[in-house]
């Protein structure tokens, strides 16, 4: 297979996987309670693991390297240099404060659980 098949069969693929969402099916009972099974279930899981932020700030600034001093002259016509200066690497600017849920993946994890409890299995739809 040569680089420009292969190429095609990984662009392919990657746009089929790109196109798949997941939906809750009911096999078995009746599939009109989803609503009232969603919003009993988000409670249940809202309850149980509520929300909890924290906000990380970092320590220090990102790294980029080691500090490197860089000259460049170039000819200024017949009477002379144009030089400059510059620098590569050194700390870079301080990453922004993030806040983060603590509970979010137990939550997810308490309404997954409840929903297949309830009969319902979560399936991937091609488009």
């Amino acid at each position: 297979m040569n680089l420009r098949s292969s190429t095609f069969f990984l662009v392919l693929l990657l746009a089929l996987t790109g196109c798949a969402r997941y939906v809750w099916v009911k096999p078995v009972g009746d599939a009109s309670t989803f609503s009232a099974d969603n919003l009993a279930c988000k409670e249940r899981s809202l309850a149980a693991a509520p929300p909890v932020y924290q906000t990380f700030v970092a320590a220090r600034p990102y790294y980029y390297g080691p500090e490197i001093a860089h000259s460049q002259c170039a000819r200024r016509g017949p009477r002379g240099y144009n030089c400059y200066t510059y620098t590569i690497g050194g700390p870079g600017p301080y990453m922004p404060p993030q806040t983060v849920d603590l509970n979010a993946a137990p939550r997810d994890d308490l309404y997954y659980a409840c929903m297949t409890a309830a009969g319902w299995v979560l399936e991937r739809l091609e488009e």
